[in-house]
């Protein structure tokens, strides 16, 4: 049968033998592809930002203190992924992508809902991963991935 690929509003319909599959494109980390569709499952579980405002406080003798703003803090994103084999991904992949990123200190897009989120590009500051269940060849077919990122200007 023919195979297609249309892509409209973020959303690929393969068609694929008569049967069509929908692929919902998450966002993406770099390389890291966040998507959702009826043979996959490979997206974050939370995602928590934060933005700090800067003040700095100008005392005044015997009055309270001005308080002027000096600028924002690059944000801050906490990401818990969690990748099951059973849910159609190759773990092992994801993993290496991810601490490939990591190691090679590489500045990473982030997009969301097809929006850059902050200015769009951060670097991973901390990994913390979480083996759920190991095969019995030593291959992972479950893990949780907690990320810290940091927004890269």
């Amino acid at each position: 049968m023919t195979r297609s690929i249309l892509k409209f509003r973020g959303i690929i319909t393969r068609i694929k033998e008569g049967v069509n599959f929908f692929l919902e494109m998450v966002g993406t980390l770099g390389n890291i592809i966040f998507e959702v569709s009826d043979e996959k499952i490979k997206t974050f579980k939370s995602l928590n930002l934060s933005q700090k405002a800067n003040y700095a406080t100008h005392n005044i003798i015997n009055k309270k203190g001005m308080s002027e703003f000096t600028g924002f803090e690059p944000m801050s994103i906490k990401i818990n992924i969690s990748l099951n084999q059973n849910l159609g991904v190759n773990v092992q992949e994801e993993l290496n992508k991810i601490n490939k990123a990591f190691s090679g200190h590489e500045v990473l897009n982030f997009i969301l809902n097809g929006q850059p989120v902050g200015e769009g590009k951060f670097v991973i500051e901390n990994i913390s991963e979480d083996m759920k269940v190991i095969g019995k060849n030593g291959e992972i077919i479950s893990c949780e991935i907690n990320l810290d990122l940091k927004e890269y200007i």
